[in-house]
């Protein structure tokens, strides 16, 4: 009798050993990620791939009208500066390479949180990877595989962790934060990549030939889309998509599926692939990379088309003449210094006409 109170004691000593690491791992671990590793800590370091993702933490609160969410082809191709220069429009890039839907989502629903935006874009190249040619090469069969259910096969149970708990997406720098913290050093280009790099061997735009044919989307990614969709509705944000003019990523059949899932989602898409009269991206000298992402000739064309669409489809006000967004010129002025923009390749009066 002795010996079976002497082996529950035991088990129930060791199990409260347990419990009490897992709570102190626990604490540890929400310590750090509350402090050492702080997101507002962390994701400023300019060397992560997460910093032009999160240079929307720096925005005054409550002062954007419009969040831009992608990959990096968002982050070249959209300059939130032209947008104020031309419409009076406050907006911020919210991106970083290789950002899919899922990252989004969270990104969206932190922002949600210090900002009351009009309108959330989602860039939709994030909802494929891979070369556009792959699914003409491989057929258009593809193999759903089995269905997507969050935090079981798809990454949201990374996502979430992570954006919770960023010590676990940080952990391996932390001598660079052994430096003194700083704040986003080119915080005034609202989350824009300034490339004016001319490298393109693109020629013609064939890209596009119409087909019937609809690459499929991942079914994580359209469970996503349909989330970010559904956050936006909860905070009465309008939703669109915008697809950057991308030869080297983009293809008819994607915007096919897209196009479906705006319809379905019942939301505007802007593709700039396709030509419009008032919009000719020139193939040769408006890339940085063979044309896969624009370099500042082509996003200073982006920005003012994308502009003039939000502007005559959304009812925003213009705040140019707002004092309390003054420095939004002084942030034009310290982009023309910063990179020594010439008179003749700075931002110009707004001159897109009606679609």
């Amino acid at each position: 009798m002795d010996n079976k109170k002497s082996s529950k004691k035991r088990i129930a000593f060791a199990a409260l050993r347990v419990l009490a690491f897992v709570l102190a791992f626990f604490l540890v671990i929400n310590a750090l990620s509350a402090t050492y590793f702080a997101k507002d800590r962390t994701e400023k370091y300019s060397d992560t791939k997460y910093y032009y993702a999160s240079v929307y933490k720096s925005e005054k609160q409550d002062s954007i009208q419009v969040g831009f969410f992608g990959n990096s082809d968002l982050y070249s191709g959209v300059i939130p500066l032209s947008l104020f220069y031309q419409y009076g429009i406050t907006s911020t890039v919210c991106a970083s390479p290789r950002q899919d839907v899922n990252d989004s989502y969270w990104y969206i629903k932190d922002f949600l949180s210090d900002q009351t935006p009009d309108v959330i874009v989602i860039e939709s190249d994030m909802f494929f990877t891979g070369s556009a040619g792959d699914f003409y090469k491989k057929g258009t069969e593809k193999s759903s595989g089995l269905p997507s259910v969050p935090f079981f096969n798809d990454n949201s149970l990374d996502n979430y962790i992570e954006s919770t708990f960023p010590i676990f997406r940080f952990h391996d720098r932390w001598k660079e934060y052994l430096k003194p913290i700083k704040s986003f050093y080119n915080s005034y280009m609202h989350g824009y990549y300034y490339n004016d790099k001319v490298y393109s061997n693109v020629k013609e735009s064939s890209y596009m030939y119409e087909t019937d044919l609809a690459e499929p989307i991942a079914t994580d990614y359209i469970s996503y889309a349909k989330s970010v969709k559904s956050l936006c509705d909860s905070y009465g944000v309008e939703l669109m998509f915008l697809e950057i003019a991308t030869p080297a990523s983009w293809s008819y059949a994607r915007h096919n599926s897209v196009q479906a899932l705006a319809d379905e989602l019942d939301i505007p898409f802007l593709d700039l692939n396709f030509p419009y009269k008032d919009f000719e991206i020139d193939l040769e000298n408006d890339y940085r990379d063979n044309g896969n992402h624009v370099n500042y000739y082509g996003a200073k064309k982006v920005s003012e088309y994308v502009g003039c669409f939000i502007k005559e489809n959304y009812e925003l006000e213009d705040l140019r003449e707002n004092p309390d967004y003054a420095s939004w010129y002084e942030d034009i002025d310290k982009m023309y210094e910063e990179y020594n923009i010439s008179e003749k390749n700075r931002l110009t009066a707004a001159s897109v006409k009606d679609n």
